[in-house]
């Protein structure tokens, strides 16, 4: 029975980084020099020529996003006062979906320009519209249609297309 505010900050965040350094959460993983976007690339298109452990890899993705889960959690936590299971409705998971597709899932900043772009849509047609869901399932149709890598794909730099010399 301890709760947070039991302990200083400063102590919490040390047991916190010391319970990572001791399950080996820190350190880095041993066997062959993948980089871990390439890896998990490797992984999900084809496990079987991956020529790298599949398991390792999927096991370390689901314990990293379980240890940002559980930072979010805990972060979610201190505003709201409280945890419920309500934040766990499909809805919710939803949301998660539309911010990542409306930021462009093809880069690290797309979901977190989605996410942004996703609350301030919410608040502002919310405030406007009492059927907000239809219009953000317009929203969701026309990105999946028209804008399929997002927010970002609209801001990436378009390359020129070099002419080939044959």
């Amino acid at each position: 029975d301890m709760y947070l505010e039991d302990i200083p900050l400063e102590d919490a965040l040390e047991r916190f980084w010391s319970a990572l350094e001791r399950v080996g959460a820190l350190s880095p993983l041993p066997g062959e020099e993948v980089d871990v976007g390439g890896a998990l690339g490797r992984v999900t298109a084809e496990p079987v020529f991956a020529r790298i452990s599949v398991p390792h890899y999927r096991w370390a993705a689901f314990v990293f996003s379980a240890i940002y889960a559980g930072i979010g959690g805990a972060l979610l936590a201190t505003p709201t006062g409280n945890v419920d299971p309500t934040l766990a409705y499909w809805t919710h998971s939803g949301n998660v979906v539309f911010m990542v597709l409306l930021g462009g899932f093809s880069s690290f900043f797309g979901p977190l320009l989605g996410a942004f772009a996703f609350i301030f849509l919410q608040d502002t047609v919310m405030s406007v519209f009492p059927y907000w869901r239809l219009v953000f399932g317009a929203m969701l149709a026309f990105i999946v249609i028209f804008a399929p890598s997002g927010l970002m794909g609209l801001f990436a730099r378009r390359r020129p297309v070099e002419a080939s010399r044959a």
